[in-house]
């Protein structure tokens, strides 16, 4: 894979390479060596390697998480951040780690960090739910489980009804266990849709890809991610008019995901709408001043 700018330098060709192919650490390790300027790098490979740094680092962090490899996990995903803070699932599944290691103060701060950049973020609504139900303050955290189910159908609502009936009985251990369930459904299976999604589509098997995809959206048909996954699906085929309306659909839900952002710009010019397609990589700019990637995209 080459990208303008970066041409010629063996550390990220290699970096990229590794990404590709699933062996995040060593994309890691190649990455780091142009993001940091050790590799005799220019601004704008810095800049376009510490963006897929970003990707490699949260791929690990999953990766982590579904092993209960809890600490790992938050090293990834604060390594991350520093990259990429605009990103609510960054945040959400920091809490997510927190919260399983009983940080519950840190865990909240980091849900509402989440919720500060998607309010509708219903997963993160139910964590945050959970974590405040923990904390003792359960009519509120009831109250916010509710809301959550409201915005997300796919959450178990027979997990929150459990929760109410528990509280009310006084069994309050119990009602957190069901709110724990009810934060976690289908939490890992979306992850792992997304995952053989974009892996599909790297390896260009387009049918496969939309397939996971459609299945992401019939679970969290509401989640920015899934949307923007659906609408690579519909770029990969051609149907850019498709495309085009699920990654507005994603920015409905999260105006700052700049990943939508890109890729709505790709979209509009791909089906010839040049105007648009700058108009969205000038919006990504304003979200990231510093991405040489679009800076590169606007001079084409």
């Amino acid at each position: 894979m080459q990208v303008l700018g970066v041409v010629g330098n063996p550390h990220y060709d290699a970096g990229l390479s590794y990404l590709d192919q699933g062996q995040l650490e060593m994309a890691v390790i190649e990455l780091g060596k142009v993001a940091s300027g050790a590799a005799g790098a220019t601004r704008g490979q810095m800049k376009l390697a510490r963006f897929h740094l970003g990707q490699a680092h949260q791929q690990l962090a999953e990766r982590h998480i579904q092993r209960h490899q809890w600490t790992a996990a938050e090293e990834h995903l604060r390594e991350a951040l520093q990259i990429n803070p605009h990103y609510p699932d960054l945040h959400y599944q920091l809490a997510r780690v927190l919260c399983s290691t009983d940080r519950l103060p840190e865990a909240l701060k980091a849900v509402r960090q989440a919720l500060a950049l998607n309010a509708r973020y219903a997963r993160a609504i139910a964590l945050e739910a959970l974590i405040l139900y923990r904390q003792g303050e359960r009519e509120t955290a009831l109250d916010r489980a509710r809301e959550s189910v409201e915005l997300e159908p796919a959450l178990d609502s027979n997990a929150l009804r459990e929760a109410q009936d528990r509280n009310a009985a006084g069994d309050y251990e119990g009602a957190a266990a069901s709110l724990a369930a009810m934060a976690e459904t289908s939490v890992d299976e979306l992850a792992d849709l997304l995952r053989s999604a974009r892996e599909k589509l790297k390896a260009g098997a387009i049918a496969e890809a939309e397939s996971f995809a459609r299945e992401a959206v019939r679970l969290s048909p509401d989640y920015p991610d899934v949307r923007n996954v659906m609408g690579q699906v519909h770029l990969a085929k051609g149907e850019h008019l498709h495309a085009v309306n699920e990654f507005k659909t994603a920015l409905q839900k999260n105006p700052v995901f700049l990943v939508a952002v890109i890729n709505l710009g790709r979209a509009c010019r791909a089906m010839g709408n040049e105007d648009a397609a700058r108009d969205a990589f000038r919006k990504a700019l304003v979200i990231d001043p510093d991405n040489e990637e679009v800076r590169e995209l606007l001079s084409q």
